[in-house]
């Protein structure tokens, strides 16, 4: 009843509003603060300790004293501010010395005995804060009253430090406020309840040293502060740790060289996926792979270069597969690809774009390096359905495809032996044009009203040393898949124009130009440098490209062709008719030649609509002024056929195979 008086009748409400505030403020501040101080170590644990005994005195004095300047009484009253000082000097101490104490402690009974020492700190602060309390009165104290406000102080005290020391679920930290919060409060209230003031005139009191206004000021401007400073501290440290803790979670998950996953990371990332692809009913790849005998090239260049290496090509697959595959970095020169959503099907296409993106030549100090890899594959859910068997098998398929010298080996005996030739195919590839297994081949192309012998188109063949006479139409494909048409094509260009250049009689030449090398800005010089080298004239060049390479960029591809033309050679459209935008790309690209494919010469006596295709193309290079030439012309009928429709040139068995380059003078004889 005494507290409840006294709570409402003998303290003004806006005070008691005020004193909740700066309570409620400093508790959640100083709780948050033990609890840094008891997670912390060395000098930073003290440090903690320091503040949190700073911001807690300072909250117990304030919201003593806030609560005093609302303490009714119409007698006069003043504070001495040496005792008031003290009492805050007090306060700071006392709560150092319990946050020490409970800090300190890990598990023992000192985390209750450091509430005791939060109690008697609150109790002390009253205390000292009541001498310097002056009134005009008697002042009496009812003892029993005074008694359960210092119980109070301490029980708080006690819960507070116990539920912040012995946490029990994710309450126990507000729980820790809140007892702090209530013991500051209840024994404050308790206390002044005790109070019993009876006014006496005969009582002197000096002229008031601070008045009510003066430390209200004081109050709040020192709690203010605290609470300013004591907030920022705690947040700054709290930004600090957390991105400690992003670091610490980035480097323990991720290569610190490439920035690629990791081995750890990457058997959860495979679990998941694994347990997202087997609830959707999709298909999962994972493909090991290596940089095939990459200590050469830290041999060779150094340790730095191959650490450089490794993070441009990591880098450069990031950049290409970011939205199929998540790779991670599982050794020195070994890497994984995980990749949602491929089956079978789709991992020939997936393997060779990514060796292509790998054999890209990187420059280290201005000299290109090329890489080149082995990889195996496994796939979900044939191969396994754990992350671990998947990436075992997916290993052995690796040292499979190394052991056999193929470029991607896969699990499964069938899918493997299914691609093996192939794949071995692929590797020979690589290293034919050193070994000198390329020949060139001619095959005549004639005028078709006079059966005149007018240029020889060149065509590729591989001499395998184990396989023999391979065809383009095996071997090409690979090269493009793997990027190695590039440098054939050049390797063709150049060795064709010089041999054409030692020929009896002047004729024309036609070389195929792929679509890789057609996007070559280089391609113009690369041409020129082979027809001076040679000595080869540039009208006798002609150059082939097909419609697929021509439109895929049709700005930049017409860049290119007018700087061919610009250096003198000729250019046909190859396979004319069996792409999806050949009018528009005549109109749009200076050819001087149309082929038409041999798909539809081939069937023109016994396909109307292959007959009706050769017609209409005719009359459109007679539109146009352009010459037609005719591809695979087997038979007189067909000759005959397309002499009457006016075809200018054609090409075929009907006037014999290709022959290789040492022949070709007998056909000129």
């Amino acid at each position: 009843m005494y507290i409840l008086n006294c709570l409402t009748q003998e303290h003004q409400t806006r005070y008691i509003v005020a004193a909740l505030l700066i309570c409620l403020a400093g508790c959640v501040l100083t709780i948050g603060l033990l609890g840094r101080a008891r997670d912390s170590s060395g000098v930073t644990r003290l440090n903690w300790i320091v503040l949190s005994g700073i911001v807690g005195g300072c909250m117990i004095w304030t919201t003593h004293f806030s609560a005093m300047v609302g303490f009714s009484t119409s007698v006069l009253h003043t504070y001495d501010p040496f005792i008031a000082a003290a009492a805050l000097l007090f306060a700071i101490v006392g709560v150092t010395t319990a946050s020490a104490v409970f800090a300190f402690e890990e598990r023992g009974s000192l985390i209750e005995a450091s509430g005791v020492l939060l109690g008697l700190s609150m109790m002390g602060v009253h205390a000292i804060g009541m001498l310097s309390y002056t009134v005009q009165a008697r002042v009496e104290w009812h003892l029993p009253t005074l008694a359960a406000s210092l119980a109070l102080a301490v029980a708080f005290g006690v819960v507070a430090t116990n539920r912040l020391g012995r946490p029990s679920d994710q309450w126990s930290r507000f729980a820790s406020m809140a007892a702090l919060a209530v013991g500051v409060l209840s024994m404050h209230f308790t206390s002044m309840a005790a109070m019993v003031s009876v006014p006496d005139p005969t009582v002197e009191i000096s002229v008031p040293m601070m008045s009510d206004t003066v430390l209200m000021l004081a109050v709040l401007t020192i709690m203010t502060l605290l609470l300013v400073c004591g907030w920022a501290f705690y947040f700054i440290d709290a930004k600090t740790e957390r991105e400690a803790r992003d670091r610490y979670e980035h480097l323990e998950n991720h290569d610190p060289l490439t920035g690629l996953i990791n081995r750890a990371r990457l058997g959860r990332y495979l679990e998941e996926m694994i347990e997202i692809s087997a609830a959707n009913g999709n298909p999962l790849a994972v493909v090991y792979f290596d940089i095939r005998r990459f200590r050469n090239v830290n041999n060779v260049h150094g340790y730095a270069a191959g650490d450089e290496i490794l993070r441009l090509m990591a880098r450069r697959l990031s950049k290409d597969f970011k939205d199929n595959a998540i790779l991670a970095r599982v050794g020195g020169d070994e890497f994984v690809a995980v990749v949602p959503g491929y089956g079978m099907q789709d991992m020939a296409d997936f393997t060779c774009r990514m060796m292509k993106t790998i054999s890209k030549p990187i420059i280290w100090r201005s000299k290109p390096v090329v890489l080149e890899t082995n990889m195996g594959v496994s796939l979900f859910p044939a191969d396994g359905r754990s992350a671990d068997i998947l990436l075992s098998r997916a290993s052995l398929a690796l040292g499979r495809a190394r052991k056999d010298g193929i470029l991607v080996g896969y699990h499964d005996e069938n899918r493997y032996e299914a691609i093996r030739s192939k794949s071995e195919l692929a590797l020979d590839l690589r290293h034919a044009m050193d070994r000198g297994e390329f020949q060139l081949h001619y095959q005549r192309q004639n005028s078709a009203k006079t059966r005149e012998l007018v240029g020889f188109e060149v065509l590729l063949r591989w001499n395998h040393p184990e396989k023999g006479m391979i065809p383009p139409s095996q071997f090409i494909p690979l090269a493009e898949a793997y990027g190695y048409i590039s440098e054939i094509g050049e390797w063709v260009l150049r060795t064709a124009c010089r041999e054409a250049a030692r020929w009896p009689a002047p004729y024309k030449i036609a070389v195929n130009v792929a679509p890789d090398q057609l996007s070559d800005h280089r391609l113009p010089e690369i041409v020129f440098d082979a027809l001076s080298s040679s000595g080869l004239p540039a009208s006798r060049l002609e150059l082939e490209m097909t419609e697929s390479g021509v439109v895929a960029d049709p700005a930049y591809t017409l860049s290119i062709i007018s700087r061919l033309k610009a250096v003198g050679v000729s250019l046909a459209m190859d396979d004319y008719g069996t792409g999806s935008s050949s009018l528009s790309t005549l109109q749009n690209f200076p050819f001087d030649k149309i082929k038409i494919d041999k798909s539809f010469v081939t069937s023109v006596e016994t396909n109307p609509q292959s007959a009706a295709i050769i017609k209409s193309t005719v009359i459109l290079g007679k539109s146009l002024k352009i010459p037609i030439l005719a591809e695979g012309v087997e038979t007189e009928c067909a000759l005959k056929y397309l002499r009457r429709l006016g075809c200018t040139e054609v090409q075929g068995f009907l006037f014999g195979k290709p022959v290789p380059s040492g022949r070709v003078c007998e056909i000129m004889a």
